[in-house]
């Protein structure tokens, strides 16, 4: 008895599975009719009203991963033909009904991508799919998600290894730059430099940008000219500047001009401080002047004043660079830069008490500028003058300006009462301050005033590297070469005091600085 009703259940599956995939055949014969049908090159309203329809009633009898890969394929034809929407639908219900189905999650990404969801089609490689065994369809779907202008982190969630993967299965060395790029937003520079090698090794030319912020200076400086812009080549020659190729510099520095002589003041003036006699220097000079001094307010025109006028101090020329910053209106944006140019000028020759104090009066007449109350905190920090930058900190951080993180006031406020130990510790447990250029700043002062140079000039390179603007970085470079200069690695010295010229070539200082370590080696 047992045995006829499992026979009798095994017929009516059969007859039912029959009918099933009957009624479904007959659901696909509709819709191809309906398809055939069609009036013009595109559907209509209510064409697209009927076919939705149709569609619904052929999912409804899909059993198998088949019937789906149909469905598939027709929706496409659909949307060929000028009906959008059902080709990603249907791929939502087919993932839905079976996800582990490998050909059809294949083809639900393909429907995606046609669909303009390549969020979607890039999610199907979490589970059901293989970036390995399908490498061009992962390749697409990366690609376009990650270049789509709402892109968002949380939805792609893109890693080293993404770019990595991408440039070794799709044979597309250009994905390196993308993980070069997310190493260096981590902070892990060398990192972010080891992938754009192997890019480079590729093939690829990377923006001298990417080159610049991941320190290889030496490729940037060498690198072909070719159909380089005036911004290119000004950047390649600070790059050869660096590294100690100064002809090769002057020469990057010179087709930059002659290709655009008013994009930038900044080849003007390093000209002028590598000239190598006083005629030379004044041409350079009066080229800058003419090129942007003669013009009305403005920021270009006031960055090629500060840096005349730090031209002008190079050669002991104070009185003259400090007429010329006092002979112009400089814009609302612009005052602070000139008054830290003035400060700076006239602060070599100020006893340590006079310039703390001056600078804690340039920072509380503006208080609305963030910019003179950090260069303030930086210039009194870097002299050890610890108590100054705790009275400092205190009134801008009051104010909303400058450093104002707990563990920064609390770094200045122990290594004012002398516990530098306490202070280095301050920072060093605050994950923001530790790899911040301001935390990396600070604690080459404490490092500096514990009598340790080569630890407080590892400590100056970090905050370079970290520094977000060129007076920031330059900053850190002069003190970076102070301390190796009294650690007596005086060629080192030199390329610090380099680096701080080619980040703010306004800075008075730099120059001199670079000039009388190269005095002391010859």
């Amino acid at each position: 008895m047992a045995a006829a009703l499992i026979a009798v259940a095994l017929v009516s599956c059969g007859v039912l599975g029959r009918s099933r995939a009957a009624a479904f055949s007959s659901s696909l014969g509709s819709i191809d009719e309906r398809l055939s049908r069609r009036s013009g090159e595109y559907f209509g309203a209510t064409d697209s009203r009927e076919l939705a329809k149709l569609f619904a009633k052929a999912q409804r009898k899909a059993s198998s991963a088949k019937d789906w890969l149909s469905l598939l394929k027709r929706a496409n034809a659909a949307r060929s033909a000028g009906d959008p929407g059902l080709y990603s639908s249907v791929a939502d219900r087919a993932i839905s009904s079976i996800p582990k189905s490998e050909p059809l999650a294949a083809a639900a990404a393909h429907a995606y991508l046609r669909e303009g969801q390549p969020e979607k089609a890039l999610a199907l490689f979490k589970n059901s799919l293989s970036a390995e065994l399908r490498p061009g369809l992962w390749a697409e779907s990366f690609i376009v998600a990650a270049s789509k202008p709402q892109a968002s982190a949380s939805v792609l969630k893109a890693s080293a290894a993404d770019y990595r993967r991408l440039a070794e299965l799709a044979s597309f060395p250009k994905a390196y730059l993308g993980a070069s790029a997310l190493a260096l937003a981590s902070g892990d520079r060398l990192g972010a430099a080891a992938w754009l090698e192997k890019a480079i090794a590729g093939g690829v030319r990377p923006s001298p940008e990417l080159l610049w912020d991941c320190g290889l200076y030496e490729t940037l400086a060498t690198r072909y000219e070719s159909e380089s812009s005036s911004a290119e080549l000004a950047m390649m020659g600070d790059a050869a500047w660096l590294v100690g190729k100064g002809d090769l510099a002057r020469g990057r520095w010179e087709r930059s001009l002659a290709k655009g002589p008013r994009r930038s003041w900044k080849p003007y003036s390093n000209l002028a401080s590598i000239s190598a006699g006083k005629e030379e220097e004044e041409s350079w000079l009066a080229r800058l002047k003419s090129a942007f001094l003669s013009g009305p307010a403005s920021e270009a025109r006031d960055g090629a004043l500060a840096a005349y006028a730090a031209a002008l101090a190079r050669e002991g020329r104070d009185a003259e660079a400090l007429a010329v910053l006092k002979g112009g209106e400089p814009t609302s944006s612009t005052a602070g830069l000139l008054a830290i140019t003035e400060l700076a000028i006239r602060g070599r020759s100020m006893p340590e008490g006079r310039l703390a104090s001056e600078l804690e009066r340039l920072a509380a007449d503006r208080p609305g500028d963030a910019n003179v109350a950090g260069e303030a905190l930086r210039k009194l920090y870097a002299r050890g003058l610890f108590g100054e930058v705790a009275i400092l900190e205190s009134t801008a951080s009051g104010r909303g300006l400058g450093l104002e993180y707990g563990w920064y006031y609390q770094a200045a406020m122990l290594a004012g009462r002398g516990d530098l130990a306490g202070a280095e510790k301050a920072i060093l447990e605050s994950a923001a301050g530790a790899a911040s250029a301001e935390g990396c700043y600070a604690l080459g002062g404490i490092y500096a005033a514990m009598g340790g140079p080569a630890r407080a000039a590892a400590a100056y390179s970090r905050a370079a590297d970290a520094a977000r603007d060129g007076g920031a970085r330059c900053a850190a470079y002069k003190a970076m070469g102070r301390q190796l200069g009294a650690a007596g690695d005086s060629a080192a010295a030199v390329k610090a005091y380099r680096a701080a010229l080619a980040a703010d070539p306004r800075d008075p200082e730099a120059a001199m600085l670079a000039r009388g370590a190269v005095a002391k080696q010859s």
